[in-house]
C-alpha cells in the first residue's frame, strides 16, 4: 500500500507532473495578482505571467514560478510598461469617444436593443453582446487561418476604417 501511494505521489508519476504544473500555475497567477494590483504595472505583470507559461509549455517542469516570474518581470519591464501605457491611453480615448457618442445619441443607440441586465450602473444590451461576440469570433478566426491571411483581413479592415473616418470627417 505504501509503495502504491508513493508511486502515485512521486514527481515522476502522471499525477505528480499534473500537480507540479498546477502548482506552477497557482504560483504564477498569485504573483500576477500581487504585481498587477497597481494598475500601472499590469502590463509588465501580464508579460511576466506569459513568460512563465511559455517556459511551462516548452517543457521546463522544474522551475520556481516565483523566481521565474520575477525574472520575466524585471527583464521585460521597460518595453512592457511602454506598451501598457500606450494601450491604456488608447483605451481611455476609446472610452471617452464612446461616452461622447452615447451623450449625443445617434450612432451609439444602434446597439441598444434587447435589454439584458445592469452591471455597476451600466446597462447591458443584446446588441452590445452580439457585437462583442462577433469581434471575438473574428479574432479567433484570424488566429486559425494564419498570419498571411490574417494580415490581408487586417489590411481590408484598416482600409475600411480609414474610409469610414474620412467619410465621417467630410460629412461633419
Amino acid at each position: 500500500m505504501g509503495r502504491f501511494l508513493g508511486g502515485i505521489f512521486s514527481n515522476d508519476s502522471v499525477f505528480g507532473q499534473i500537480m507540479t504544473r498546477v502548482g506552477i500555475l497557482v504560483g504564477a497567477n498569485l504573483m500576477f495578482v500581487l504585481f498587477a494590483f497597481p494598475l500601472v504595472t499590469t502590463g509588465p505583470a501580464l508579460t511576466a505571467l506569459f513568460y512563465v507559461m511559455l517556459k511551462v509549455l516548452r517543457g521546463e517542469h522544474e522551475l520556481n514560478p516565483f523566481k521565474t516570474f520575477f525574472r520575466g518581470f524585471i527583464s521585460n519591464f521597460k518595453q512592457a510598461i511602454i506598451c501598457w501605457l500606450v494601450y491604456m491611453a488608447i483605451m481611455a480615448v476609446a472610452y471617452l469617444d464612446y461616452r461622447f457618442l452615447k451623450t449625443m445619441g445617434g450612432p451609439a443607440d444602434i446597439l441598444k436593443f434587447g435589454f439584458h441586465y445592469s452591471v455597476a450602473g451600466f446597462e447591458i444590451y443584446l446588441g452590445e453582446m452580439l457585437l462583442a461576440s462577433a469581434i471575438l469570433l473574428l479574432f479567433g478566426y484570424l488566429n486559425i487561418i494564419g498570419v498571411k491571411k490574417a494580415g490581408f483581413v487586417q489590411t481590408i479592415l484598416s482600409s475600411l476604417l480609414v474610409v469610414c473616418v474620412f467619410t465621417l470627417f467630410i460629412a461633419a
